[in-house]
């Protein structure tokens, strides 16, 4: 069974390929294991998440000076708190910390 991230994802995926196909939702879904119906209701429910998510208004990344290798943490910086972020991190917690920091700099 898949997790709700996964599945998220997974969705999420499907219908950037449908809109980036420019077939209607029947063509795209004519050989699928999912319906037209699922496509359209995940396509609406994404739509309205990606609408109701608060902007960053300030973010930037602070350069090091060297190159950074896999281990280097990419450092952001919003409102003047640094955020260090590490490969494999989980994006959703990242999305909760940048939207309350972001709503502090506003």
């Amino acid at each position: 069974m898949l997790s709700s991230m996964e599945t998220e994802s997974t969705w999420r995926s499907r219908v950037a390929a449908w809109r980036a196909s420019g077939m209607s939702a029947a063509e795209f879904c004519a050989r699928k294991e999912f319906s037209v119906s699922a496509l359209r209701h995940w396509a609406g429910r994404l739509t309205k998440v990606e609408n109701e998510r608060p902007e960053v208004r300030i973010a930037k990344v602070v350069a090091s000076g060297s190159i950074p290798d896999v281990d280097t943490p990419l450092v952001l910086e919003v409102g003047g708190i640094r955020v260090a972020v590490r490969r494999g991190f989980d994006r959703e917690v990242l999305r909760e910390v940048l939207a309350v920091l972001g709503s502090r700099s506003a």
